[in-house]
C-alpha cells in the first residue's frame, strides 16, 4: 500500500507490533490497510458512524486483498465494538471533545491491556483532562506537521494512580520537537484571545486562569 500522510503515519506507528487494531472514524480505512498489508497486525476492525465512510474502507480492503483481515462495523463510536476486538484503539481526526465523548461511553478501555492512540484536531486539552480523570495517563505525545498545520498524537494505557498539573493538561507533554512547540504556540495564541475575551468582559476568574498559564507557558516554552 501507498505511504499514508504525516499525520496518519504518524498516528499508525504507535500501533503495537501483532496486535489486533480498533480504527474509530475510520474513513477510508487506510490506517488499518497499512498496518495489515505492512504485516504490523494481523487484522482490524474498522467502524465509523456513517454507511458512506465504511463503504470506502471496503473498497480499500478490496483493493488490497484483505476483506478477511479488516472487519467493517457500523459503530457510534464504541458502543458497538467490543473489548475482544481489539488491543490498540486508535480516534483520529476528530475534535478533542467528540473523542472526549466517545471514551466516556466506554467502559471496557478501561484495562491495561489497552493502548490509547488520540489525534484531536482540536481542544487536545478536553482529551487529556479527561484521560487524567479516569485513571489514565499520558506515554508519550508526538508532534506532526501535514499540509502546513501542526498536530499532536497522544497515547495513553490505563493505569490510575497518575497526575497532571494545569499546564501539562492546556499544553501538552512535548516531545521536544520543532513540530511540537507549533502546537503549543498556537494554544498560546488560543489562550492570549481568551485572556483579553475575560479582560473585556469582566470575568477575573478566567483572566487570572489564562494568565498563570500563559506566564507558566513564558517559562518552559
Amino acid at each position: 500500500m501507498e505511504s499514508l500522510t504525516p499525520r496518519l503515519k504518524t498516528v499508525a506507528g504507535f500501533v503495537r507490533n501483532g496486535h489486533k487494531l480498533i480504527d474509530v472514524g475510520t474513513d477510508h480505512g487506510y490506517i488499518p490497510a497499512y498496518l495489515i498489508t505492512k504485516g504490523v497486525i494481523p487484522c482490524a476492525t474498522a467502524c465509523d458512524i456513517g454507511r458512506m465512510p465504511l463503504l470506502n474502507a471496503k473498497k480499500t480492503a478490496e483493493k488490497y486483498g484483505i476483506e478477511d483481515k479488516m472487519r467493517l462495523t457500523l459503530s457510534d463510536g464504541l458502543k458497538k465494538i467490543d473489548s475482544t476486538d481489539g488491543d490498540d484503539v486508535v480516534i483520529a481526526g476528530m475534535g478533542g471533545e467528540l473523542i472526549r465523548d466517545i471514551l466516556k461511553d466506554c467502559e471496557w478501555i478501561k484495562n491495561e491491556r489497552i493502548r490509547l492512540i488520540l489525534q484531536p484536531m482540536t481542544h487536545a486539552e478536553d482529551v487529556r483532562r479527561f484521560l487524567y480523570e479516569n485513571g489514565f495517563y499520558i506515554l508519550e505525545e508526538k508532534g506532526v506537521k501535514d499540509a502546513g498545520k501542526y498536530y499532536c498524537v497522544i497515547v495513553s494505557e490505563y493505569e490510575p494512580g497518575h497526575k497532571a498539573d494545569e499546564f501539562d493538561i492546556v499544553f501538552g507533554f512535548s516531545d521536544g520537537s520543532q513540530e511540537y512547540s507549533q502546537v503549543r504556540l498556537k494554544q498560546k495564541k488560543k489562550f492570549c484571545d481568551k485572556m483579553k475575551g475575560a479582560q473585556i468582559s469582566g470575568d477575573r476568574e478566567k483572566y487570572d486562569y489564562c494568565r498563570s498559564l500563559l506566564e507558566e507557558y513564558e517559562k518552559r516554552g
